[in-house]
């Protein structure tokens, strides 16, 4: 277990695609080997589900395709798609140990959501762990990778770069912006000061 950081101890999926119910122990490194139609891509589209509310990339979530064929068709059972993952929290956080996110979808746009301790308690209005578990960003990659998939990775990297400019080159390109704004506010002023023109220049964005 990787100290100071949150992490999954266990998958379950009930009713998603090929998986009919399924629990998995899982530590900070995990490979799942199998045949094809096996179910490993299902797991991870899942996981897509549960955090993206997507399965395919790309794809938003459908009950009436995701849901599992496997169910039985004479079952009295509610037609539900759960999952249902464990996390570790770190002592760092007041509610510390294991939390469990439920989350269970049905017909009709039917969504639920829920945590509670590793025993079973609500957690406090105050807690940070609701915040910090939405925070987790997963990334599904498909087997078979489109132009579409290389588009949204290009974009993830151009706004991770935009993100980390270093501090001088931004300040540098906020200091241009600002002197093209007054020297386009000055054009403005001198055209209705000696041609008697009402104009107006804007800087593009």
């Amino acid at each position: 277990m990787i100290e100071n950081k949150i992490s999954i101890k266990s998958i379950h999926i009930k009713n998603f695609r090929s998986i009919r119910n399924v629990v998995l122990n899982v530590e900070n490194y995990n490979t799942f080997v199998g045949l094809n139609d096996a179910g490993k891509s299902n797991l991870l589209k899942a996981l897509n589900l549960f955090f993206n509310n997507q399965t395919d990339y790309g794809n938003s979530f459908d009950f009436s395709t995701d849901f599992s064929y496997l169910f039985p068709k004479n079952s009295h059972n509610t037609r539900e798609i759960k999952i249902k993952v464990m996390f570790s929290i770190p002592s760092g956080f007041r509610d510390c140990g294991d939390i469990i996110w439920e989350k269970s979808w049905r017909t009709n746009h039917y969504f639920k959501e829920k945590m509670v301790t590793g025993n079973g308690k609500e957690l406090g209005s105050r807690s940070r762990v609701p915040f910090a578990l939405k925070q987790i960003r997963f990334r599904y990659i498909p087997a078979v990778k489109s132009k579409d998939y290389y588009k949204g990775l290009l974009s993830d990297l151009y706004i991770a770069a935009s993100a980390s400019l270093a501090n001088p080159l931004k300040e540098s390109i906020d200091k241009l912006s600002k002197d093209l704004k007054d020297y386009a506010d000055d054009i403005n002023q001198k055209a209705l000061s000696h041609l008697k023109l009402s104009s107006h220049l804007s800087m593009p964005n």
